[in-house]
């Protein structure tokens, strides 16, 4: 279930990645039609999943999650992520919890972890007709 959503307006918001009409290769996805994924990286690891909107060059950032369902496998990817962060193998010693289920996917980056979403995978997928991701 979405829980929290951040609205950029496009080329007339200061905020928005398009803002005075800018149009980049890696902003391309929101100029697309209303439905089409944008996803960024930031900090050069973590991505943010955003969804195009109707209006020119306009987005809704999708912030957190509270998961349904699959936490077990939200739980694997954020712990590989984590360990692939800390540079430890699979066979670490150490015992990790599992993460709370709210705690699965409360932030930007976050979810992208949790449903393993990458600019590589998903940037510039029209969701309104995917079979890889959907949103009900």
């Amino acid at each position: 279930m979405i829980v929290e959503t951040e609205a950029y307006m496009g080329v007339t918001d200061k905020s928005c990645h398009t803002y005075g009409g800018r149009r980049t290769k890696c902003n391309e996805a929101m100029f697309m039609s209303s439905g089409t994924i944008y996803v960024y990286k930031i900090h050069g690891i973590y991505h943010c999943f955003n969804l195009s909107a109707e209006e020119e060059g306009a987005v809704v950032l999708l912030r957190a999650v509270q998961p349904l369902e699959g936490i077990d496998s939200m739980n694997q990817l954020r712990t590989q992520f984590q360990r692939r962060r800390r540079q430890t193998s699979s066979d670490d010693n150490r015992v990790e919890k599992p993460y709370k289920p709210k705690m699965l996917a409360n932030g930007p980056s976050k979810l992208c972890i949790a449903f393993d979403i990458t600019k590589d995978n998903m940037n510039k997928v029209d969701i309104t007709n995917s079979s890889l991701i959907w949103i009900e």
